[in-house]
């Protein structure tokens, strides 16, 4: 089924979406972001968005990021990790190596300058202690997000 912005009505009638007021993001309880195939264009040319209404974003590409997303009409900006790092095989058991983490630092600091919310995704989930390296790896550049399928696993620690 494909997704309607419409959709959405209910919630924003309740005042319970997350926006865009034309300055800032306004939070609230739900935030709708198209990730995955959603088209760039259809997050711009939504009848629910304008220069000072929005309440539906878009996931930018964290790895090919440029100035055309930022805050007023983006929310996340993700990549899969283990395609930026050329594969799982080139991810070590101890979690990431010092070249590897400049590059995803400097990912999150542009997120970060652009207003946007960094997350990884296709984090390695085996061996488990490569797991939870790399989401401290992550945690310590800043990200800003920390992508868990292991929610309870993710849930034991104080991030």
């Amino acid at each position: 089924m494909l997704f309607r912005s419409e959709q959405l009505q209910p919630f924003r009638e309740k005042g319970w979406l997350t926006y865009w007021n034309g300055t800032a993001i306004v939070p609230g309880p739900i935030l709708h972001v198209g990730t995955g195939n959603t088209p760039f264009d259809a997050v711009l040319n939504s009848m629910y968005a304008n220069s000072t209404y929005r309440d539906v974003f878009f996931d930018a590409p964290l790895d090919d990021l440029t100035d055309i997303y930022n805050i007023s009409n983006s929310y996340y900006t993700s990549t899969s990790l283990t395609g930026i790092l050329g594969g799982v095989t080139k991810i070590p058991l101890k979690g990431l190596k010092k070249h590897q983490m400049i590059l995803v630092a400097g990912q999150i600091e542009r997120a970060q300058s652009l207003g946007l919310v960094s997350r990884y995704w296709d984090i390695p989930v085996w061996p488990v202690v490569t797991r939870m390296n790399i989401w401290k790896q992550l945690e310590e550049v800043g990200v800003g997000m920390l992508n868990a399928d292991e929610i309870e696993e993710a849930a034991r620690f104080n991030w």
